[in-house]
């Protein structure tokens, strides 16, 4: 079960994050903390996706780019229990530049 420092980042941006119940707090607690790190890392990954692209990058899509441009593997290597999400993301050395090879193949394929 991932300790509270972890379940209070993770409820940083949550809607109910004052509120007395919190569905994803319930998640959180009996699932692995990696799991839900590396989902906010894939949410930040997806906010800075669509601003590099200058268009909207759903979750489908992010994850795919996630796995096929090598994060998830930087992820496992840089992740150990107790870390946070904005930890990870500043260690993982990202470079978005390969999101442009990916949308000039994207367009092609239109």
């Amino acid at each position: 079960m991932p300790d509270k420092k972890t379940i209070d980042d993770l409820r940083e941006d949550c809607e109910c994050v004052s509120a007395k119940y919190c569905p994803l707090e319930e998640l959180v607690r009996h699932a692995p903390a990696r799991l839900y790190e590396q989902h906010k890392v894939v949410e930040m990954f997806k906010w800075e996706a669509s601003n590099y692209l200058k268009r909207r990058v759903d979750w489908k899509e992010a994850y795919f780019l996630w796995c096929d441009l090598g994060f998830a593997k930087k992820f496992s290597k840089v992740y150990h229990d107790g870390m946070l999400h904005k930890e990870i993301w500043q260690q993982i050395e990202y470079n978005l530049r390969p999101l442009v090879d990916y949308e000039f193949k994207r367009k092609q394929d239109e």
